[in-house]
């Protein structure tokens, strides 16, 4: 579990750095992108608690969470946007 949190917040924070560097000629894309990861990243503390112990995401995390998946497709962990998705139609997935 400890070796899946040290993954997770390597892939979190490398992520978060490498939004701004556009890939492309799109420059408002990537502005875009970043901004939507810098709404999710007050929420780190919740997703390191849902990987710690298993508390729950705030509703206000997992929309910023779904926004920046939107937006940033391939820079937020696939588990992450997932439990986001099942919280949101099924509610809190660890009550």
């Amino acid at each position: 579990m400890r070796k899946l949190s040290i993954f997770l917040l390597f892939l979190f924070t490398f992520s978060a750095f490498t939004a701004g560097q556009p890939s492309s000629g799109n420059n408002s894309d990537q502005v875009s992108c970043l901004d939507r990861l810098r709404r999710v990243k007050p929420c780190a503390d919740e997703i390191f608690g849902l990987i710690r112990s298993k508390q729950p995401i705030s509703s206000s995390c997992c929309t910023a969470i779904l926004d920046a998946a939107g937006e940033c497709p391939n820079d937020l962990p696939f588990l992450l946007e997932e439990y986001c998705r099942l919280v949101k139609i099924y509610g809190n997935i660890f009550a």
